[in-house]
């Protein structure tokens, strides 16, 4: 009996640069747009500035409310911040309860992973991306 696997990370490239090591910084919400700010370890000029339209839902979880599926992360030979999540039972969950009105849309489960945080988006794209400068 074959199993049915769940949540497959998949890397996602945000941009073709090598990307130094992040940490969740900020997280703003307003009428359906997220934006999440991530620093750098090397310099706190910079800030990953990541902006979701249409956000349906999203959530912040420390890792040690994830070391399960941190675990089963790291044998699939994945590393890196920035995943797009398969077979996603969260997203599964989302487009369930929206009975049925979410069942043509382009939904895409993202995940950031830091240190400390794994936040995850439900959300459609496209996803912009940039290097701001912090004040």
């Amino acid at each position: 009996m074959s199993k049915n696997l769940k949540n497959i990370h998949k890397k996602w490239t945000i941009f073709s640069e090598n990307v130094p090591r992040l940490y969740f910084w900020e997280l703003h919400d307003k009428a359906g747009v997220l934006v999440i700010l991530l620093k750098s370890d090397e310099t706190q000029e910079r800030v990953l500035k990541i902006t979701f339209n249409g956000v349906l839902s999203y959530k912040v979880a420390i890792e040690a409310a994830c070391l399960t599926r941190m675990r089963d992360n790291e044998h699939s030979g994945h590393s890196g911040p920035f995943y797009i999540v398969n077979n996603s039972a969260y997203l599964d969950s989302i487009i369930s309860e929206g009975g049925g009105i979410f069942d043509d849309s382009e939904l895409v489960h993202y995940s950031i992973w830091d240190s400390d945080n794994i936040i995850d988006i439900i959300s459609g794209p496209p996803v912009d991306v940039k290097w701001i400068i912090s004040d």
